[in-house]
Order: C-alpha cells, then structure tokens, then sequence
C-alpha cells in the first residue's frame, strides 16, 4: 500500500484473526461495494470438485501465499481502495479483503492460470490448489507442471500450508484419500463441541452448519431424535361409535367436472351405520362455507356428532373450525399423516363416489355438466346406494 490524498468514503480497517492465529488486515468497503457492478463469473461448487477425485491415490495440496495480494490493482482504481488510519489515509496497490469482486476476480485469475490442467489433475477453489494422480509417476509429472506454471506467472504459495505428495489430505473441509471423502474430524468436533442453541436464529445457524455433513450420515434428520424427544407411544385407536350419527368421518372429492358451479363433494360418513351422505360444494371452498354445508345437510338432520375424525385438510386444522367444534362440543380426531388406515371410511366412501362417477361417465352421461341438476342429484343418489350396498 502507499499514502493516499483521495478518500472515497469513509472506511475503516478491521483487523481479522487467520486460522493460523496471525492477523490479517481488512477494511470495511461495504459502501464501496454498494456502488460496484457485481461480477458474475461463477465460483465453482465443492461437491461437484470432489466428485474429479475418483480414483486418485496421491495429492499435493497448494495454498498461495496472501492470494488476493498477488493481484495488481488497475491504477486507475487505486484511489477507490483508500482507507483513514491514525497515521493518515493509504492506498492499496494490491487487491484488498473485502471487495465484493475479489472472489470472483481471483477465483477467474487462477482458472486462467491452470486452465490447461483443470479437472484433469487439478482443482482450484479460490488459493486452495489440489493436484490428484493415480500413480506416483504421474503425480511426479503433475506437480512439476503445476509449479512451472505459478512460477510463470509469478505467483507464490505459503509452504507451511501446503502438503506434497501424500495419500490423505484435508481439502476444503473434508479429508481426501483414496478411499474417498470423508468428513474432516476437526469440523466434526466443533460441531460436537457447539453450545446448545438458545435462540430460533442460533438454531438456524447450527441447522446450517450441521446440515452440509448430512450426506455422510445414514438418517440423519431421525437418528438422535429419540436421545431428545419424550416418546410419543402407540397409535391410539378410535374409540367404537356407540349410535347413529354420533360419530362421523368427514373428507373431501375434488376435480370433479363443475355442475352449477359445484366441482367438489364432501363425503360425511356415519362410522356406526356406514351410511354417507355427499354434499356438492363450489371451488374453491372455505371453512366457512364447509361448515354452512354441514349444518344445512347433517346437524339439521342428525344432531350434533360427539366426535369426528378427518385428515389435516387446511379446512379442518383452521382456527374457524376448531372454535366451532369446540362450542358443539364434538371431538375432533385428526389422523397421522402417511397412515390412510385412521381415515378409512371416507377414503372408501370416496372410491366409491369416483367408481360411480367413472361409471357414469361409460354409460354416456358425458353430457350431465350440461343438463345440471337431474344428472348431479342421481350422481349423489347412486353414491349412498353404492355405499349401502345395495348396489354393486
């Protein structure tokens, strides 16, 4: 860097700790960065690396020395880099830490560079360089290709970072040998050693970081819930009906062809008699307008049910209806998602109403949309026969 006498904007410098534990200096360009047009050039994807490495036995992993200080600033883009100090303002003439196109710029920089061995025997991510070979001879070969070309175009790596010539090496967060990828054992200590989230943001941010390993872990979203969660039990059955009408089963028939402007059935089963009614109902439907169906066809003739079981429909799981079961004092029963056996006798009731529907269809009633009401009332009066069974 040089002294400066042009200052941008107000930036100040942010001092970061490396890995190594040395310090790396770092200005805050976050302004600068909001007036910059953002290059596009793709940054390349971690799996998709790994997935070159099939078959390699030996490797030599290269980290450049500062990368991004290894690039010259245009001059004339110089004066945007300055920054205040205590001492006065300085310059970069190198690229700096913290511009937004730094990635981008050096990541295309080192492609250029290695273009003619890419995905061959190397891969670069940003300064991380990784040389593969299957034999020791070949590695010999590549490497002195690879150090020949950085050497070109004068570009430094940092040896106490680098590792020549060896079967297992840790690359970008995993462990690479021959036998594949593994997860690096230091990253699966910090996540061991993370501290209990206390927060909904400190959740998300573990989620985050524990959930890039889940492809290494067979189960992993239901292997340690039991360690964490109360066991939930056995299925509970549903209680037997004791009469008519006191315990019902509610689903839903949907595109169906619309008849006066009614394209959906609710099929309500009694679970003691077995006997359905279908109610027609427009599309799309609310909770409000489901329960002036129920009350106009079923409390109106029936009473109110003691209970009534359905599946998770948005109807059923709404505020609306779970008040007003409530005030009716019927018992709602939800059934368990991915077990059809709780429901049973509304998926059977609506079999039957697409079985007749299908029937009706193959007997040349393709015509009933049109001729409305006698065509859709014998839809409905053939459906509770087929349910009775009286017809079959």
């Amino acid at each position: 860097m040089q002294k400066s006498v042009r200052l941008q904007q107000e930036l100040r410098q942010l001092p970061k700790r490396r890995a190594d534990g040395s310090w790396r200096f770092c200005v805050d360009y976050r302004a600068l960065n909001a007036l910059t047009v953002k290059d596009a050039f793709p940054i390349p994807v971690v799996d998709e690396l790994l997935d070159e490495l099939h078959g390699a036995r030996f490797f030599t992993k290269l980290d450049l020395r500062s990368g991004y200080h290894q690039v010259r600033m245009r001059p004339a883009d110089v004066h945007k880099t300055a920054f205040r100090t205590h001492d006065g303002l300085y310059e970069f003439l190198v690229m700096p830490f913290g511009l937004c196109n730094a990635p981008a710029t050096f990541q295309a920089l080192m492609n250029d560079v290695l273009r003619p061995f890419l995905r061959r025997f190397v891969l670069v991510f940003f300064d991380d360089i990784l040389i593969y070979s299957t034999t020791w001879a070949d590695h010999l070969r590549h490497l002195r290709a690879v150090l020949s070309e950085l050497r070109h175009h004068r570009l430094f790596i940092k040896r106490a970072k680098c590792a020549f010539g060896v079967t297992s090496v840790a690359y970008l967060g995993h462990v690479i040998s021959a036998k594949g990828v593994a997860m690096d054992p230091a990253k699966v200590q910090a996540i061991h050693d993370w501290p209990v989230p206390r927060s909904a943001r400190a959740v998300r941010g573990f989620l985050g970081l524990a959930g890039y390993y889940r492809k290494f872990v067979h189960n992993y979203g239901t292997r340690y819930k039991s360690e964490h969660l109360h066991p939930a039990g056995l299925l509970l059955p549903l209680p037997v009906p004791q009469g008519v009408w006191t315990d019902i089963a509610l689903d839903f028939i949907e595109a169906l062809p619309r008849v006066r402007g009614k394209s959906v059935i609710l099929t309500v089963v009694d679970r003691f008699s077995k006997y359905c009614h279908f109610i027609p109902l427009a599309h799309p439907y609310s909770a409000e307008s489901v329960a002036q169906a129920f009350f106009a066809d079923i409390v109106r003739l029936h009473g109110v049910p003691q209970s009534m079981v359905s599946d998770r429909d948005p109807v059923f799981t709404s505020t609306f209806w779970r008040e007003l079961m409530r005030l009716m004092g019927t018992k709602l029963h939800m059934t368990t998602a991915f077990h059809p056996q709780s429901d049973g006798q509304s998926e059977a009731a609506n079999r039957k109403g697409n079985h007749v529907e299908l029937q009706s269809k193959q007997m040349g009633m393709q015509a009933f949309p049109r001729i409305m009401d006698i065509h859709y009332k014998l839809l409905v009066r053939w459906c509770n026969l087929q349910a009775e069974g009286w017809l079959d």
